[in-house]
């Protein structure tokens, strides 16, 4: 019981670090933890969602997955598996993974807008449109469903919801580059230059080798 008390801590330290975006720090923790007991289910949760922050997708995807053989029905875990494999550009698997996700929980946004943003990039407009407002509806505070849905109707035209969209995600997160890069790009469209000048700059204070953003300005 000790020790499980000590392993309960430990989990709530390297979890504030993750949450501190520590993700070093965090794995080394999580590498600890997994040394005395192999099936911490947190710990392998949390040492994948870290090695998935540092760009290690293949050794990420080994410890979800072995998350996911104790908790098959965790649909956080599932979405992460997605957006693991996202990055690692196996689309189809991320898109298998995110409609598991949808199928054990159908009002989980994350995934629903996870899964809109990859059928817009596919050219399925109608479907995307179908899932990020679905995703904007249930949850209206989700930063990454807002902008993704600004790149929905931007891409069908329009344009007044697709600005009122952006704008809603900056609101909602300042610091998503993309979303200032995007509001930017719609005003030098609108020859609202002075205004463009102000979101590009703020692009490039948030992702400074972001080298668009600098052409652009």
């Amino acid at each position: 019981m000790h020790k499980e008390g000590n392993q309960e801590k430990t989990i709530t330290f390297a979890r504030s670090l993750h949450d501190q975006k520590k993700f070093s720090e965090t794995i080394e923790i999580c590498r600890d933890i997994l040394s005395d007991d192999s099936s911490s289910v947190e710990a392998l949760k949390l040492i994948g969602k870290s090695l998935f922050y540092v760009g290690k997708t293949e050794e990420a995807l080994f410890y979800q997955n072995k998350a996911l053989n104790s908790s098959p029905t965790d649909y956080e875990l599932i979405k992460d598996v997605g957006n693991t494999y996202q990055a690692a550009g196996n689309i189809n698997d991320a898109k298998e993974s995110y409609e598991r996700a949808i199928n054990i929980n159908s009002e989980y946004a994350p995934a629903l807008t996870n899964l809109g943003s990859l059928e817009l990039r596919s050219g399925n407009t109608k479907e995307a449109l179908l899932l990020l407002e679905k995703a904007t509806e249930i949850d209206p505070n989700l930063a990454i469903g807002w902008l993704n849905l600004a790149s929905c109707y931007l891409k069908e035209g329009r344009k007044g919801e697709g600005e009122k969209a952006i704008r809603k995600s900056i609101d909602l997160n300042p610091n998503l580059f993309n979303a200032h890069f995007m509001l930017s790009n719609y005003l030098i469209e609108k020859n609202k230059l002075e205004e463009a000048e102000i979101y590009l700059r703020k692009t490039i204070e948030l992702k400074p080798k972001f080298l668009p953003a600098y052409f652009n300005l």
